[in-house]
């Protein structure tokens, strides 16, 4: 029998080198500016509670990283040295900075490397995930789940984390897949399975986005799911090539953010977190509806403000066109005074409003909170008298949109 043995400094450069894999991934994707690796429990023992925690709004995903390689192993004994040292060492430790956050007696504070110290507000956040990511050798025919009455924790490799981070590159999209890739895989604990993690990500991709009704019919032998290749299938298909090309303008919101919102005082509390909460096919539905204003008034019109309103997550969307004349501060007031007829008429307190020009060569964004309904009558009259002013509302014409996330479909 051969044995193998790592020193204490091999020991820290694997897990020093898994930390930094996960933490360059998730600073180069969606994920940067609600990302906290390492985070140190500042006003307690000072220790690290765990390898990478994203929050964002009432979401706190907790991930804990392992890097292990098992050479010189046979099948079997991989596996069983993968389900110790990575399934139930992780699970420990993903449990144990749960409790830490939400059970401690004393405040927590942590700390975002691009911001000062803040107060984990543990009554915020209403959904955890747990999440083990193993970014050393590669077991195949891996546990993809680990549960017990402490939770469920979610176990992935670098190749199935970086493909999904990929894929489904919003928060919300990927807290979606990770709630029906749980309610997948808890009501099929008896299956063997075929096919890596990207397969059951195609299967839930070309199924509007669930796990067909078929797998989770309950079976009382052992059932055998084979995937295998449902992921070359998918990533080949002509629709998946239409819905990738339709979804390039919808990067404009991310741009938007990450170049122009979060830069300003409190963008990543307002504006930023209701942009980015936004699904990919919102995205593209946000974008499509201000390029279609912009195009129907350089058409029609344009020398005249253009205008388009409508609803998304609760929240007013007015996406605006202004003549190329209009300065900056000019189209500012055009925003404001327009968001707040809309806000009064629609009876939205909260309104996100995108304005652009011909061709958008110039645009200007924002987020308004008005009074909500009822209003108290000066307001009324005065907004009234606005409206009246300017002479909107009278022929509104309505029109239905439909976005698919496939469009050839």
């Amino acid at each position: 029998m051969t044995h193998y043995f790592m020193n204490n400094m091999e020991i820290n450069d694997k897990g020093k080198a898994g930390e930094e894999f996960v933490n360059n991934l998730a600073y180069d994707t969606y994920l940067k500016y609600w990302c906290y690796p390492g985070p140190i429990d500042l006003n307690g023992d000072s220790k690290e509670i765990c390898d990478l925690l994203v929050l964002f709004q009432d979401v706190c995903i907790i991930v804990s990283v392992k890097n292990y390689d098992f050479p010189d192993a046979s099948i079997e004994v991989k596996k069983q040295r993968y389900e110790k040292k990575v399934v139930a060492k992780s699970s420990s430790q993903l449990y144990g900075a749960e409790r830490k956050l939400f059970d401690s007696k004393y405040e927590i504070f942590i700390k975002h490397p691009e911001r000062e110290p803040e107060k984990f507000n543990k009554e915020k956040f209403r959904r955890v995930y747990r999440i083990t990511i193993n970014v050393g050798e590669q077991i195949e025919d891996y546990a993809l789940a680990s549960s017990n009455k402490k939770g469920f924790v979610s176990i992935l490799n670098r190749d199935s984390f970086t493909k999904i981070l990929q894929e489904l590159d919003t928060v919300k999209d990927l807290i979606d897949y990770l709630d029906e890739r749980e309610k997948f895989l808890t009501l099929n604990k008896c299956s063997i399975w075929y096919g890596e993690e990207k397969n059951i990500l195609s299967v839930y991709l070309r199924n509007a986005r669930e796990f067909p009704e078929e797998y989770f019919q309950e079976q009382e032998n052992q059932k055998v799911i084979d995937l295998l290749g449902n992921w070359e299938f998918y990533d080949n298909h002509s629709s998946v090539a239409a819905k990738r090309y339709a979804n390039r303008n919808s990067y404009f919101i991310d741009r938007l953010v990450n170049e122009y919102v979060l830069p300003l005082p409190n963008g990543a509390d307002t504006l930023a977190l209701e942009l980015m909460s936004l699904d990919r096919l919102e995205r593209r539905a946000v974008v499509e509806a201000l390029l279609g204003i912009v195009a129907q008034c350089v058409e029609n019109d344009p020398d005249e403000v253009g205008r388009r309103f409508f609803e998304c997550n609760s929240i007013g969307y007015l996406m605006l066109y202004f003549p190329n004349e209009l300065s900056d501060s000019e189209v500012d007031k055009l925003m404001n005074a327009a968001s707040m007829m809309y806000s009064y008429k629609k009876r939205y307190d909260r309104i996100v409003c995108l304005a652009a020009n011909y061709n958008i060569e110039r645009y200007r964004f924002g987020m308004f909170e008005w009074p909500a309904y009822p209003f108290d009558s000066g307001y009324a009259e005065y907004v009234e008298k606005l409206i009246k002013f300017v002479g909107w509302f009278i022929n509104e014409q309505s029109f239905l949109y439909s976005a698919t996330e496939y469009p050839d479909e």
